[in-house]
């Protein structure tokens, strides 16, 4: 296996995990407050350079992260 960094077998999860809940916390506060117009605007996607609309790329990504969590609490379950 791979080295790992310092933090990742003696630093307590529940910190890395307030890092995330405040920054899942900010982004649906800023998601929330986007205007119609604001969600309609098209960015070059990095990987297919491709435009596509902020909207449809808050979709993707949202079941991206739920497909994540399915592994995981999956994995939870096989232990």
């Amino acid at each position: 296996m791979g080295r790992y960094l310092s933090d990742t077998k003696k630093y307590p999860i529940e910190s890395a995990l307030k890092l995330l809940e405040g920054l899942h916390e900010k982004w649906v506060y800023l998601l929330k407050n986007l205007s119609d117009s604001e969600l309609e605007k098209e960015f070059l996607h990095p990987e297919n350079r491709e435009k596509i609309a902020l909207k449809t790329n808050i979709g993707i990504y949202a079941w991206h992260c739920e497909h994540h969590l399915a592994h995981i609490k999956n994995a939870k379950i096989s232990q």
